[in-house]
């Protein structure tokens, strides 16, 4: 029997399942900044699961949230240039642009029946968010100063936080979580020539990352 998860907001799991990833995920940064907290990654991750449990869970396995889905959102939001409802870095934290706190305000009031729902969820183009994490690796401090001599030498802590959106107390799984997306839109895109960049980031920082005879453990 499907484990029923209630949000604690008391949102209807019929009602936000309608509604888009990037959409929840930008009211979840507003409750966020409400609440006097500092959106992280972590944060939002959290604020999403809680708000919407059963539209940020991983298949399977109701209790336990999807970082990754909530990534790809935040990525999203922050890198569109047609959306732009997000801004900021996983370092220092997230905001809402002017057009993000419409988006909130608008999914709130759709959540609360106020606003009518879309007769089917927007998709974005696979191909069009993988193209986007492709043009955001090249043009990160890390890969650039990779590109110089195709070594890590100069390439620092601070370069890899930057890149995948953490910060220095982020733990292990969201370092995995992170590097995993890039992972998957390099291949999506079809640009295997940046994996040895990927890879060589988990040799430069081993202990940001789960290394191969390491047991990885299932998420809280």
């Amino acid at each position: 029997m499907k484990q029923k998860i209630k949000s604690k907001r008391d949102f209807d799991d019929e009602i936000y399942m309608r509604l888009g990833h990037d959409q929840l995920v930008t009211l979840a940064v507003k409750f966020i900044l409400e609440s006097g907290k500092t959106p992280t990654l972590e944060t939002i991750v959290e604020e999403a699961y809680l708000c919407f449990p059963h539209r940020f869970c991983m298949q399977g396995h109701p209790e336990w949230p999807h970082s990754l889905v909530v990534n790809r959102a935040i990525l999203r939001c922050t890198t569109d240039r047609k959306k732009r409802w997000l801004s900021g870095k996983a370092a220092s934290g997230y905001k809402l642009m002017p057009e993000g706190q419409t988006i909130a305000d608008d999914t709130y009031q759709k959540l609360h029946g106020e606003k009518p729902l879309s007769k089917s969820l927007p998709k974005a183009g696979k191909q069009t968010q993988s193209a986007r994490v492709v043009k955001y690796i090249e043009g990160s401090t890390a890969f650039q100063k990779y590109q110089r001599d195709k070594k890590f030498d100069a390439v620092t802590d601070y370069d890899l936080c930057d890149l995948l959106y953490c910060t220095a107390e982020s733990t292990v799984e969201t370092f995995e979580n992170n590097i995993s997306v890039f992972v998957s839109a390099v291949k999506d895109f079809e640009r295997e020539d940046l994996l040895p960049f990927l890879d060589g980031l988990r040799q430069k920082f081993p202990s940001r990352f789960y290394q191969s005879d390491e047991s990885v453990p299932k998420p809280k």
